[in-house]
């Protein structure tokens, strides 16, 4: 019997930790807006990063956005394996590990760097792509109290010249605007998943290839 009141009375204790928890995890901080603009005109200067700040003025997150082939040493300050033309990353401040180094992530279980829709492809910027809702050059995200809009404009790809230095289509260059809210309905841990699927391929045996975009699901 007293076995019995033990388990009991552990259970219950567990029972009121855990909405406990639950409600402080949920306890984000209100961010200050910001709106941010860059014009970028090579691969190799295609780095940006700021902090995003509380009311009060402490460092909440740190944004980073960036191209593989930046030349910026701040660009692998933190290890990060940037992917696509282009990515960006909101991460917790001297985050090093997944998800808390990118929660803009599509789950809490990912293990890389570019299972997130704040990668970009070039295929993706396109004129036929670049409308498409939340896979074309407008991307917004909404997690812990916040959303976050990510826009490309004047995306600059140059086609392959059939040299040794490009086989592939190339972003040389782009203009960006990243902006963030305070939205207290915004609940995720990360990001997590679109209900909208990223458009195909046009050839499914060329990953590098353009995509077919065509109308926008509704």
């Amino acid at each position: 019997m007293k076995e019995k009141v033990l388990v009991l009375s552990a259970v219950l204790s567990i029972g009121a930790f855990l909405p406990c928890c639950a409600q402080a995890s949920h306890n984000w901080p209100h961010i200050r807006p910001f709106d941010h603009k860059y014009v970028f005109k090579t691969q190799e200067e295609m780095f940006l990063q700021f902090p995003i700040l509380t009311v009060d003025g402490k460092t909440a997150y740190l944004v980073e956005c960036a191209s593989p082939f930046a030349k910026n040493p701040r660009a692998n300050a933190y290890d990060f394996a940037w992917s696509g033309d282009f990515e960006c990353r909101v991460a917790k401040p001297r985050a090093w590990t997944l998800p808390s180094s990118q929660l803009l992530a599509e789950s809490t279980q990912v293990t890389k760097e570019w299972e997130s829709r704040a990668v970009f492809y070039w295929n993706e910027l396109t004129p036929d792509c670049r409308d498409f809702p939340d896979w074309g050059a407008t991307r917004v995200f909404r997690l812990r109290n916040m959303r976050l809009t990510i826009r490309i404009t004047n995306p600059q790809i140059v086609p392959p010249n059939g040299s040794h230095e490009s086989l592939f289509e190339v972003l040389r260059g782009l203009d960006l605007e990243v902006s963030g809210r305070y939205d207290p309905t915004a609940k995720r841990l990360v990001a997590g998943l679109t209900n909208i699927g990223e458009p195909p391929l046009l050839d499914p045996n060329d990953p590098d290839g353009p995509r077919q975009c065509g109308a926008a699901p509704k």
